[in-house]
């Protein structure tokens, strides 16, 4: 049994009621921490008189609710030291190492500790991210904790539900919900970036200054990072407005706006799967502008990119055009004859790559979704016409003579001419030469 210290609270958390609210509820509490660090910032006293009365304030309900200053989780986790780091985020509310540390701190719990402290730490730590300058440290907490805190949901839930009666009505839709977390956590992978990665969204979005090796190097690792990260929605959007701006001059960034969109369409999709069906236009929408913004990157690298960038477009490409044939039929949607052209030509992209790590076996699905769109029939005609193509060909050789053919090389395929004399057996007259010994002998002189 989960070492839960009050059930009451864990029961009235927006996640725990209908669990597929999980990161729209989450968002909001993320959402709340930031309109609290800018309303502070805004109305922060100007004498330190003042200044030391709000902060005694605010200290009195910390401990009660979640807030930027992690009061409520130094008071659950009984960290000693924690009360020192809260005043420093209550007198800072951009004190980034004080909030880290106190996710770290959290992340030592066992998973079966108490889910709040999880939640709460979860909060911070997208707080920092949504507010502050994105690194490797606090994109690998992100993570960390994104998974530390399903994993803990989960063991409630099942906790919780268990010692409740069947009759309720709540079991069957909790275990929807059981089962939708554990798909999540199932499909968010743990993604690691360079020790120096560091970026800053904002001020990037703002100068619009970048080089084309960050949008190569450093976008193309946080895409896949942020696209485990739903609840980063301000560098998603960010993200995208600088992409946005740099595609015709870069064009692998409309292949890290695709990865964004694509992981975002799996997870969506998942929720869709287990009841909100009002999200299929919303995810079709999403994959239909990933390929658009993917065949642009293709085109346009076919004739500026480097073999690196033309690799990571491709690989993309055929992920996205067999998510298209998964997701596609399971929203109602048919494949069309585009599709059928999309996944011919991931399969012959991707053979010019296929030594690179995961690419065969991505083909391999792709051939097979393609053989899954041809119906017997079509089969049927596809093998007659290559036999009736065979016959011709075969036709065409026996016609044809091996001296109509031009050797390739010329000088040593052919034979060696006979000697012949150069000399003409005839005079200028016409009149046919006598032969050496035809000749009349010279007289002695």
């Amino acid at each position: 049994m989960t070492a839960i210290t009050d059930a009451d609270q864990i029961k009235k958390l927006g996640e725990f009621e209908d669990p597929l609210t999980f990161f729209p509820t989450l968002g909001a509490a993320v959402g709340k921490l930031i309109s609290q660090v800018r309303s502070q910032e805004k109305n922060a006293p100007k004498s330190a008189v003042f200044r030391k009365a709000a902060e005694f304030r605010k200290q009195a309900t910390t401990t009660t609710e979640l807030d930027h200053s992690g009061g409520r989780l130094v008071e659950l986790s009984g960290f000693r030291e924690g009360a020192k780091l809260v005043q420093r985020l209550l007198a800072t509310p951009r004190n980034s190492e004080a909030r880290l540390i106190l996710v770290k701190h959290a992340l030592k719990h066992p998973e079966t500790d108490n889910p709040l402290i999880f939640r709460d730490a979860l909060a911070l730590c997208f707080l920092e991210i949504e507010l502050g300058v994105l690194n490797a440290d606090n994109l690998r907490l992100a993570q960390l904790i994104q998974r530390r805190y399903l994993g803990s949901l989960i063991l409630a839930l099942e906790d919780i539900v268990s010692h409740e009666a069947a009759a309720s009505g709540e079991g069957s839709t909790q275990r929807k919900g059981i089962w939708y977390l554990k798909e999540i956590a199932k499909n968010i992978k743990l993604r690691s970036l360079d020790s120096d990665f560091v970026i800053d969204l904002p001020s990037v979005l703002e100068t619009g200054r970048l080089r084309r090796d960050d949008v190569v190097r450093k976008f193309g690792g946080l895409a896949e990072v942020l696209g485990n990260l739903p609840l980063a929605k301000h560098c998603h959007e960010r993200m995208h407005g600088i992409l946005e701006k740099v595609h015709k001059q870069l064009p692998i960034a409309g292949c890290h706006r695709s990865i964004l969109l694509r992981k975002n369409v799996r997870l969506q999709m998942i929720a869709f799967t287990a009841g909100q069906r009002e999200l299929e236009s919303q995810i079709s929408e999403q994959m239909e502008t990933a390929m658009s913004l993917l065949k642009q990157s293709l085109k346009l690298l076919g004739h500026t990119g480097t073999r690196q960038e033309l690799a990571v477009c491709v690989r993309e490409f055929g992920l996205l055009t067999q998510t298209f044939h998964q997701y596609m039929p399971r929203l109602g949607h048919q494949l069309t004859r585009s599709h059928t052209s999309n996944l011919e030509m991931a399969i012959g992209l991707l053979r010019k790559i296929a030594g690179e790590r995961g690419i065969p076996e991505l083909q391999q699905k792709l051939v097979k979704s393609l053989d899954e769109l041809k119906v017997p029939g079509e089969v049927a005609d596809e093998e007659k016409a290559d036999e009736e193509k065979a016959d011709e060909e075969k036709a065409d050789e026996e016609k044809t003579s091996p001296l109509d053919e031009e050797p390739v090389n010329k000088f040593f395929d052919k034979e060696v001419p006979e000697d012949q004399s150069f000399r003409s057996d005839h005079d200028e007259s016409g009149n046919k030469r006598p032969s050496f010994f035809e000749k009349q002998l010279p007289k002695d002189l």
